[in-house]
């Protein structure tokens, strides 16, 4: 990665997921047949690069004419997930990072799908078309994967030989990012429902400590409660430290 954020990068052979999957018809689209791939998984052992992995194996499973894929999560300003279906999709994802981005990145940045069908001749992605001719890469697609919570992804398939992403292979591709949307999602709404419950966790247990220690200010300067937290915010003030940290050192020191 080039723009210094702490990216997970790995790669994955098509999956075979853990436990029962949903049954799911022979004649399913393909964003249907990814959803019933992937629900069965538990999302509180799901972290987003392991879905992201398995979005990106199964897009190079589906789409007939793939060689590769490669899934890129953006998180605010930090491209933060990057995972692929083989090695070919890490080497030339690598290359979308640089000053002229590829195809994936421009999917990401204008929330339109990129086709790219002759790398060659790839002028708005130059540095990426030598790079992906190079290796074979003959042509490649990438479509934005909108999944909230501030984040957007990409997807990006990539052919080689005579194979083309034609149409239907671009249709396929599309079919699999709206899947992939609900999935990636759900590993991001579990994962700030998470982080919510820890953060009121943590408010109720501050509120506790600061109950204490203005307990112990009442019963010692006989005042009211909001004298008590008055008193406490003034020590918090006057020695640099927060109202918690301060509550819980009385507290502490108390029960010696």
């Amino acid at each position: 990665m080039t723009d210094g954020s702490a990216a997970t990068v790995s790669h994955l052979r098509p999956p075979a997921g853990p436990g029962r999957r949903p049954a799911v018809a022979p004649d399913a689209s393909p964003a249907a047949r990814v959803c019933a791939e992937l629900a069965g998984l538990d999302l509180a052992q799901v972290t987003l690069s392991e879905m992201a992995r398995r979005v990106a194996a199964l897009a190079h499973h589906l789409v007939p004419a793939a060689c590769d894929a490669s899934v890129t999560v953006l998180d605010g300003r930090r491209f933060c997930t990057v995972a692929f279906a083989g090695r070919l999709g890490a080497v030339l994802d690598e290359r979308q990072y640089g000053p002229e981005y590829g195809p994936g990145m421009t999917a990401l940045a204008t929330g339109l799908p990129v086709d790219v069908p002759d790398t060659s001749r790839d002028d708005a992605h130059a540095e990426f078309g030598r790079q992906a001719a190079r290796h074979g890469v003959t042509s490649a697609f990438a479509v934005p994967v909108p999944i909230g919570h501030d984040a957007m992804a990409s997807l990006t398939l990539y052919a080689s030989g005579t194979t083309t992403l034609d149409r239907c292979n671009r249709d396929v591709a599309t079919d699999v990012a709206t899947g992939s949307a609900v999935m990636l999602a759900n590993v991001l709404t579990y994962a700030a429902a998470v982080d919510l419950a820890a953060q009121l966790r943590e408010a109720m247990m501050s509120r506790s400590v600061i109950e204490q220690a203005k307990g112990m200010i009442m019963a010692e300067r006989r005042c009211s409660a909001d004298a008590a937290f008055a008193i406490l915010r003034e020590a918090s003030v006057r020695s640099n430290r927060k109202v918690r940290d301060l509550a819980h050192a009385m507290v502490v020191n108390a029960q010696r």
